[in-house]
């Protein structure tokens, strides 16, 4: 197994091809990385389409029949991604979303503080059990 986030944070990683899992969506962004989806089922579809149409940080593989992508067309994305006209305002988005991803993990952001409320109640749960 790849060691994932070491990878994403380093400097010369450019982009992350990706399956659409949450983890590797959310590890992506915490570290700036544009992405290429590559989703495979479930709901990896609906993040795929989140990535691309909505959020605008990634580009999408075009599959032909049977979920299978061209040579061509993989080389051309990736291309795209690293080169293309796209890549700035890709670029930007994905950086606007690691500032906003820091702001949440940060000792008052979001995440810390929904964390935290989670572990409080866990706890008062057990001590009323104990009751």
């Amino acid at each position: 197994m790849a060691p994932q986030t070491q990878i994403l944070s380093h400097t010369s990683t450019g982009g992350f091809l990706t399956h659409c899992g949450w983890n590797s969506i959310i590890e992506s962004i915490v570290f700036g990385v544009p992405m290429i989806t590559w989703p495979l089922f479930g709901e990896q579809r609906m993040n795929a389409n989140l990535l691309t149409k909505e959020l605008k940080v990634g580009l999408k593989i075009k599959f032909i029949e049977n979920d299978i992508a061209e040579r061509e067309e993989i080389a051309k994305v990736i291309r795209d991604l690293m080169l293309g006209e796209e890549r700035s305002e890709i670029q930007q988005r994905i950086e606007e979303l690691q500032d906003a991803a820091a702001g949440a993990l940060g000792e008052d952001g979001s995440s810390t503080k929904a964390l935290s409320q989670f572990g409080t109640r866990m706890e008062n749960l057990l001590l009323e059990k104990e009751i």
